[in-house]
C-alpha cells in the first residue's frame, strides 16, 4: 500500500510548498545548495562508480584519512560531481544548444528558399 501511492499526497504537498515563496524554499535557495542541486545528474551518474573506485584502490587508507572515511568520500564525490557539471555537462549543453539553433535556422532558410 505504501509503494502504491499512499504517500503521494505528502510528496505533492512538499512539491507545492517548494513551488512558491516559503521558509523551506528560502533554505533550498542558499547558493551552495543550488550548486549541489544543479549537479545532481552528474552526482547520480558518478556516485556509485567513484565510491567503488576510491575504495577498491584504498585511497582513504593511502591518504591516511580512513577514520573520516564515509564522510570524506562523500564530500570528494560531491566536489567531483560539481566539477564535472561545470567543466563537462554545462559546456556540452551550450554547444548542443548552439548547434541545435543553427540547425533549426538552416532548416527554416531551406524551407523559405524552397517556397
Amino acid at each position: 500500500m505504501i509503494h502504491g501511492g499512499l504517500l503521494t499526497p505528502i510528496f505533492a504537498a512538499i512539491i507545492l510548498g517548494l513551488a512558491g515563496p516559503s521558509p523551506l524554499a528560502r533554505v533550498f535557495s542558499i547558493p551552495p545548495l543550488v550548486v549541489i542541486g544543479s549537479s545532481t545528474y552528474c552526482l547520480y551518474l558518478l556516485h556509485f562508480n567513484l565510491f567503488l573506485l576510491l575504495h577498491l584502490h584504498h585511497v582513504p587508507e593511502r591518504l591516511h584519512v580512513a577514520r573520516f572515511d564515509p564522510w570524506i568520500s562523500y564530500v570528494f564525490i560531491v566536489l567531483v560531481a560539481i566539477g564535472v557539471r561545470k567543466c563537462v555537462e554545462h559546456p556540452a549543453q551550450i554547444a548542443i544548444g548552439t548547434w541545435w539553433k543553427q540547425k533549426r535556422a538552416a532548416q527554416k532558410e531551406r524551407a523559405v528558399a524552397a517556397l
